[in-house]
């Protein structure tokens, strides 16, 4: 398996609103965490008598960080849509 390096990004100071450019990289990050979460799911839903019980908890916690994840993500998201509403 291939050695994956993690990649340091600076996070942006959001202050108290996001720029037009981080909401929709935010937008694009919800989705791709949607996409993954559903992935997942699936894998956890079709995971038969024949997948080792390790490997079955393993995939319930990562889905688990998963949706977690995306539930913060979207309230960042909501967050910095709301003044947008209201202007």
């Amino acid at each position: 398996m291939a050695t994956v390096r993690a990649r340091f990004v600076r996070a942006p100071s959001f202050g108290h609103h996001l720029c037009v450019q981080e909401r929709g990289e935010i937008q694009a990050l919800a989705a791709s965490l949607r996409e993954l979460l559903g992935r997942v799911t699936a894998l956890v839903e079709h995971a038969g008598s024949d997948t080792p019980r390790d490997d079955e908890l393993e995939l319930v916690a990562i889905e688990r960080g998963l949706a977690s994840t995306l539930r913060r993500v979207e309230r960042l998201n909501a967050k910095a849509e709301s003044p947008r509403r209201r202007g």
